[in-house]
């Protein structure tokens, strides 16, 4: 506890004619933000305070406060456009079309070959059409089909002599080498085809 202490007495019989105070306040910087990107900027305390951190943002707020000040002059001046800039744009699209036609057949029924060059002629234009596209005939469907018609016509031209029955498959592997029976099923399938 601080005690209270009382006022200088004054002589006895003097009248008080003015008091004066007087109380001095001085400030004194520490740092401020830099000019360009707001780090501290710390201050000696002697010399003029800087403003900005680096040299380089020293002169990047230099450049930037020249160029504003140009463009507010040419915008007065009326030599830069404040408006949006408008673009055109013409679109041009190619588009390449390939027609191939075919000869309309006839509605006439075709001949029906008599010889064997005369059926040569007209399965070798097949022949010829499979060899060179083979991926557009593997996808059709129906090539098992025509495959069966071609093969069925072939067995009617060349009759072949009957099969020989298979023998059973109990009976194939007794008394046999392995190396006979790889050849009887090679003959086997040689004989299926």
């Amino acid at each position: 506890m601080t005690k209270e202490q009382p006022d200088q007495e004054l002589p006895p019989r003097a009248d008080v004619v003015r008091t004066t105070e007087k109380s001095v306040v001085r400030e004194r910087l520490v740092q401020r933000d830099c000019g360009w990107c707001g780090q501290p900027v710390k201050y000696a305390g002697t010399g003029r305070p800087g403003k900005f951190c680096s040299d380089a943002h020293r002169t990047r707020h230099w450049e930037l406060r020249t160029v504003l000040d140009r463009l507010e002059a040419d915008v007065a001046a009326g030599l830069v456009r404040t408006q949006a800039v408008r673009e055109v744009v013409e679109r041009v699209v190619t588009v390449e079309r390939t027609v191939t036609l075919q000869p309309r057949a006839e509605h006439s029924r075709p001949a029906r070959p008599a010889s064997a060059r005369e059926w040569t002629a007209l399965v070798q234009p097949l022949l010829v059409d499979v060899l060179r596209r083979p991926s557009v005939w593997s996808a059709d469907p129906d090539v098992a089909l025509l495959a069966g018609t071609l093969a069925d016509v072939v067995r009617a031209l060349f009759p072949m002599p009957e099969p020989v029955p298979a023998v059973p498959a109990a009976t194939a592997g007794q008394g046999s080498s392995r190396a006979e029976r790889r050849r009887q099923e090679r003959a086997d399938r040689k004989r299926r085809r």
